[in-house]
């Protein structure tokens, strides 16, 4: 790879056996984000509220409305942004940002 030091004990990926295992990580990590990001979402929402809440709170609590909406575009643009970057088709990607 240019501008990085070949060395002896340097991995390469083997683009027939690696890049499926590649995408697998990249999506469970796009899934932890997303949950990540709707708990916040929810904390926010439920700290506007009541001021204090506590983890089963925020377990039990299923969003409505205008939240409920707005966490659903945030999973769909991520999982966009993601697809598109993951396809190099970066004039799409900068169209959802």
């Amino acid at each position: 790879m240019p501008g990085f030091a070949k060395d002896k004990n340097s991995v390469r990926l083997d683009p027939e056996s690696d890049i499926d295992g590649m995408m697998h990580m990249i999506l469970e990590l796009a899934s932890e984000i997303s949950v990540l990001s709707d708990r916040v979402s929810v904390l926010t929402a439920l700290l506007g509220e009541a001021g204090s809440v506590s983890d089963e709170q925020i377990d039990r609590f299923v969003p409505q409305g205008e939240l409920a909406e707005k966490l659903n575009t945030d999973k769909r643009r991520l999982m966009q942004r993601l697809i598109a970057a993951s396809t190099r088709d970066y004039d799409d990607l900068s169209q959802l940002i």
